[in-house]
């Protein structure tokens, strides 16, 4: 039987070709391979190989271990480290720590440790006849009553790696027996599949099939971790002996697998190469691995960009094509060049119908994408009533894709969201309230952010009790629907969750600001969690109570700073206090977040407090550039941090609405519903 894995071993699962064919298979191989080499640059033939020499050098270490010379094998392992390539270097490393204490000669070694250590450095230099014969040792040596054989469940797998293949068979079907009694799942299906490895032939399923025993064998990590190698060993192997180029195909893409799982990037850089020259004709597959290649260049550097660029203009039509020019618009999106990034997204818009479905299927939800960023770069540049025309574009032609009910409403309201930005911004107040009211007080996912600009937008206008009516019949509608289905002893269940919740929950805090309820909002200045450190637009939209309570607060500071100051130190406030001290700005509270900065250094309390300062308009800022002369340590982190805008919390994703103007005027009815 001929091993395609790895030379010098028989194992089962062989090509069983007739003479002819095998010959014929191999003179084609030797013919690529020769135009291939003859095409690469040497050094790429070395990287695509060097992990054969590393295995092949350490079988020889194996056998020193196996024959007990112990010195003979450190002297050899301490030169293997040397020239070992990085990615292979660690393993060595370990292999020696490992034979550290075992003594010079393998008949001395007695301890079930020392025998241990001589079995896991066995399998970590992939020397399966060592690890055989040491496991042996170990087994006959356990205590019964003490011994601990969690090692032994590596036998049978270093049996068959050893080529000892009918006493592997043998230790699996043991194993596959005892699964069964008691019950386990897991370890049946495991035994079953390294059994089917060792009996099936591979053609058994194609190179497919091949590839997925492959991946069972050697990458489930079940037995003796991960064996990447082991598994190159197979996947060459096969491919020495396949020729169709789909096969092919998919044994680079499992090999490239394997090397990148080593960590081994020259390797598969190399390999690589060799796929760009072998399958030259296929632009699919080329745009592919140019769009990798590209991806291994540092985002910061400046062939980053122009190399993403030529991808999409060399492989205009093809899914990495498609791949790149979204790349390149997300990332100039991210440096700020909003102009060239819709550019690049209406190239992406523009692209060709491929014919097959599944390619149809990856370009839509591309376009889907950059239709969003395009809507979204609009808006960051002010221009709001492209802004507005994207987004509806966006949600019309080039919709997300969603497969269930919750995903559809999800997408609505991302498309809806942003067209109210656009409308508020533009001053289409009736149209954005509409929407705004809808999100305010729909379901589940009721949005605070929404129940404020609403709430704000009509305070402004003097038309709260035109909200409060709308709300109210909102309710009745929702309570006479439900009439007829919620027992009474719900009711109050109801009331509790009614869909107007947020929006007068939002009124009822503004209503105890104008009422000088000072205890009611201070009750509101509360962690309610983990501590909340810089206030950044997560905690202020998960915390949007006591952010109301902190600028209802804010309101009348003269009254409210001496009360904020001694809550200070109360447990479970976390840095709320701070927050509103800030918002007040008075020269009190100035005063004492200065004095807060400078006693302690923690950073989550240093950041909270430079943040708070930050808040405190002119005082705070002339009292942070005091703070700073002379800072050290987080303090000073902190305050250059906030200068720098990375300070969280001071460059927030939450929403920003625009100003209010005066005389707004807005619908006196809402509607329950946007559509």
């Amino acid at each position: 039987m001929v091993r395609y894995w790895r030379p010098g071993v028989t194992m089962p699962g062989v090509m069983r070709n007739n003479a002819r064919a095998t010959v014929v298979l191999l003179m084609n191989w030797w013919l690529v391979t020769a135009v291939a080499c003859a095409e690469s640059q040497l050094s790429d033939l070395v990287d695509r190989w060097h992990w054969r020499e590393v295995d092949r050098r350490r079988q020889a270490i194996g056998s020193l271990i196996a024959a007990g010379q112990f010195d003979e094998a450190r002297a050899i392992l301490d030169e293997e480290i040397q020239r070992s390539p990085e990615p292979y270097r660690e393993t060595a490393q370990r292999a020696r720590q490992l034979l550290d204490g075992v003594g010079s000669s393998g008949d001395a070694v007695k301890s079930t440790s020392a025998l241990s250590s001589l079995v896991h450095a066995s399998i970590a230099l992939r020397a399966w006849e060592s690890a055989v014969v040491w496991l042996e040792r170990l087994a006959a040596n356990r205590d019964p009553r003490t011994g601990d054989d969690s090692i032994q469940v590596a036998y049978p797998w270093c049996l068959a790696e050893a080529g000892k293949v009918e006493a592997a068979i043998g230790e699996y079907e043991k194993r596959l027996e005892s699964a069964r009694q008691r019950p386990n799942p897991k370890w049946s299906a495991y035994y079953e599949a390294q059994l089917a490895w060792l009996r099936v032939s591979a053609t058994e399923g194609g190179v497919t099939g091949f590839v997925g025993r492959v991946r069972g064998r050697y990458l489930s990590g079940s037995e003796v971790g991960q064996d990447w190698i082991g598994a190159l060993w197979a996947l060459t192997g096969m491919l020495e002996q396949t020729w169709q180029a789909k096969d092919r195909r998919v044994l680079f893409e499992a090999i490239m697998e394997c090397l990148n799982g080593l960590g081994d990037v020259r390797a598969v850089v190399a390999w690589e190469n060799r796929a760009r020259v072998e399958f030259a004709d296929d632009d699919a597959y080329s745009a592919d691995l140019e769009l990798r290649a590209v991806r291994r260049i540092s985002t910061n550097s400046t062939e980053y960009l122009p190399a993403l660029r030529a991808v999409c203009e060399r492989y205009p039509n093809t899914p990495a094509g498609w791949g790149a020019r979204l790349e390149l618009a997300q990332r100039l999106e991210g440096r700020g060049e909003f102009e060239a990034a819709i550019l690049e997204g209406e190239k992406l818009l523009n692209a060709d119908e491929p014919s097959s479905v599944r390619e149809r299927w990856d370009l839509s939800g591309k376009k889907a994408v950059a239709a969003w960023l395009i809507s979204g770069c609009y808006f960051k540049l002010g221009r709001y009533a492209e802004a507005l025309a994207a987004t509806q574009r966006a949600a019309t032609k080039y919709r997300f894709p969603a497969d269930c009910g919750l995903g559809v409403w999800s997408e609505k309201r991302r498309y809806q969201l942003r067209e109210a930005l656009c409308l508020d911004h533009l001053g289409r107040f009736d149209e954005a309230v509409a929407i705004y009211f809808e999100h305010a007080t729909c379901g589940w996912s009721k949005d605070s952010r929404l129940a404020r600009r609403l709430v704000d937008l009509y305070e402004a206008a003097g038309q709260l009790a035109d909200l409060e009516r709308s709300l109210n019949r909102l309710d009745d509608e929702y309570a006479k629907q439900l009439s007829d289905h919620l027992p009474p002893e719900a009711r109050k269940q109801f009331e509790s969750h009614r869909p107007s919740e947020v929006v007068r929950r939002v009124m009822e805090i503004r209503r105890w600001g104008a009422e000088r309820q000072w205890e009611k909002l201070i009750s509101l200045l509360k962690s309610g969690g983990p501590p909340m450190d810089h206030y950044g637009a997560d905690v202020r939209e998960s915390h949007w109570e006591a952010v109301e309570a902190a600028r209802a607060l804010a309101k009348a500071p003269a009254e409210t700073t001496p009360l904020l100051v001694a809550i200070l130190k109360e447990p479970g406030r976390g840095f709320w206090p701070h927050y509103a001290l800030g918002l007040c700005g008075t020269e009190e509270a100035v005063a004492v977040l200065v004095a807060e900065a400078r006693a302690n250094d923690n950073w989550d309390h240093v950041a909270a407090v430079v943040y708070s300062l930050s808040l405190a308009g002119e005082r705070g800022r002339r009292a942070l550039e005091e703070l700073a002369v002379g800072a050290r340590a987080n303090l000073a982190l902190a305050i250059r941090r906030l200068q720098e805008g990375q300070l969280n919390g001071t460059r927030g994703s939450e929403t920003q609405f625009p100003p209010i103007p005066e005389g707004l005027r807005l619908p006196k009815q809402l509607p329950k519903s946007y559509d």
